[in-house]
This record gives structure tokens, sequence and C-alpha cells, in this order.
């Protein structure tokens, strides 16, 4: 492991739009990393990761020779989801460092990588970036210090017009968003699901709520309309026996009330210009810190078993 005063050196599996607007920002921010390799399948999109990356970048048309790159002491993968794992697997038999996206597959390819990323002593970190949000932190900080009393539910609320501007022949969204925003009552409950409905308009799955029985007790919810004129929008309810909060995740904006008291009110938002998507460069700067040893991943092999498992029920 890269001591925490030398450079740490990543290399980068995929680069599409996800790499260059939110894993290059935040990585060029920071003075002790360096982006030493990329591997893309197309020569195209190699040559615009030199463009951008400079001519020092060493280019690979695979990511197994570029896990074979002794001087790579972490990656950071951006790969669709039916190839994601094999590349995670790959790079954990690499004994590298990594940087995932979710969501997995659903498939039995999911439960044995994460089965085998529990046991590696590199770090495995999933980008479940709304965890890393600062305002998320604080309502799981009151939940934990029992302030709300007994945990009684958690409502995510979403609404967006997503799915309205993608293509009709796409799969639907929603099974493969659910990740984050299970994700998000996760953050705050820590607690797994005992039971799973999914209520929804099918084919396309675009409006609808997924309901989680969990074990400590708790529901949780994740109400979504993904096909909505009105402005994008990404809320959460947090209610107890003793006390309550909300929060909106876009603007970190927040209130919460303890027993009779009066309802509190303040900001915490996630670092800005947003990279992406809130809460992405904490989550990249989170990595970073667990490769360098200073504090472990809120979101690991462990964390995201949970929450696949959660999302894989949901749609069963």
């Amino acid at each position: 492991m890269p001591g925490s005063h030398s450079t740490l050196k990543i290399g980068l599996i995929g680069f599409g739009g996800w790499a260059t607007s939110a894993y290059v920002p935040a990585l060029r921010e920071r003075d002790d990393v360096e982006i030493v390799a990329l591997a893309a399948r197309t020569e195209t999109t190699r040559m615009a990761g030199r463009s951008l990356l400079g001519n020092a970048v060493r280019l690979y048309n695979n990511y197994h020779d570029l896990l074979g790159d002794a001087a790579v002491d972490a990656v950071m993968i951006g790969l669709p989801s039916d190839s994601s794992t094999e590349a995670a697997g790959a790079a954990l038999d690499a004994g590298k460092h990594i940087f995932l996206e979710p969501p997995f597959p659903d498939d039995a390819s999911a439960p044995g990588l994460l089965d085998k990323a529990e046991r590696t002593p590199h770090v495995f970190h999933v980008d479940l970036e709304l965890r890393y949000l600062p305002v998320l932190r604080h309502l799981r900080d009151m939940v934990e210090r029992g302030d709300f009393g007994n945990l009684m539910s958690i409502e995510v609320r979403h609404v967006c017009d997503w799915s309205a501007r993608r293509d009709p022949a796409l799969p639907a969204m929603a099974p493969g968003l659910s990740t984050w925003y299970i994700d998000a009552i996760d953050s705050v409950a820590d607690s797994s699901a005992t039971r799973v409905k999914l209520f929804t308009a099918t084919p396309r799955h675009e409006v609808g709520r997924a309901l989680f029985q969990l074990s400590n007790g708790a529901t949780g919810e994740w109400a979504f309309d993904l096909r909505s004129p009105e402005p994008f929008s990404l809320t959460i309810e947090v209610i107890g026996s003793e006390g309550a909060a909300f929060a909106d995740l876009l603007s970190g904006e927040y209130r919460h009330r303890i027993g009779d008291a009066n309802w509190t009110a303040g900001v915490l938002d996630c670092s800005r210009p947003t990279l992406g998507f809130v809460g992405m460069r904490e989550s990249v700067h989170a990595f970073l810190a667990a490769v360098q040893g200073d504090t472990p991943t809120l979101s690991g092999a462990s964390t995201y078993k949970r929450i696949h498992s959660m999302q894989s029920a949901m749609h069963t």
C-alpha cells in the first residue's frame, strides 16, 4: 500500500462520460495522485484519453494488460454493468485497489465477486456516492445516537424526466437506478431487508414505489416518477417514535425535530461544483483515503452485498 506521502498511481478502465466528467476532475484536484494508465477498447477513445491526460499516460486496448502494469496501485472501473464484475474480478486477482461503478448484473457473478472482495486485503470501493453526502451522514449520526427514538420509516422520493428522455427501446431505468436510492435508505438505517415489494406500472417501471421491511423493524420506501415534467428532485424523510427529519439531497438543506422541540434547520451541502452527481467528489476522495490507510471505505463489499440483495429481491 502506498504511504501517505507517496503518489498514488491510478489506472482507468473505461473512459466514457462518467470518467471524463467525474473521475478525472476529482483526481486532478489532488497533488498526491497521478493517472498513469488507461484501458479502452477503441483507438478513438484511447486517443481522446491521451489528449486529455497527456502523452505520458500508458494506453492499453484491454484491461488485462493494464492490470499487469506493476506501477498501477489502484484502478477505477467505469464499464457497463454486464462487464464490470468480470473486470473487477480480474483486478482483485491482480492485487489492485478497486473503485467500481454499480449496479452489478443480477446474475450469479455478483455474489461470487462480493464474497471474493470481502476476503481481499485491498480496498474494494463501490461508488455509492449518495452515502457520502454530508447531510445523509448527519441523519445517520442522529439515528445512531437515538435522537429520533425507535426508527419507524425512511422514505426517499425521486422525481425526474430521465426515462422520458431515453430511447423507449432501451431497458427500463428503475432496476439499475434502484441501487443508489436503496443505498440512501440503507445509509441511514444500516439494516437489511426481510421483505421487499415493488409496486409499479409495467413493463417500463417508470412510476412506482419499492417497499422494504427492514430487520430493525422500520420500513423503507423508494417512491419514484422517472417521467415527470416537474423539476428534478430527490428528498429523504426519516420518522421515529420521538422525532423526524427531512432533507433535500440535492441541496443539502435539512430540518429535524426531536421530541416536542421546534424544527431545527440547516444546510450540509456536498462540495461544489458537482462532478457528475452530488456526492461524487466525496466518494472519490473517500476511496483515495481508504487506499492511503486514513479511513475505511463506507461502501465496501459487505455493504454492497446488502444493497444488491435488496435490489435483486425487488425485481424477482
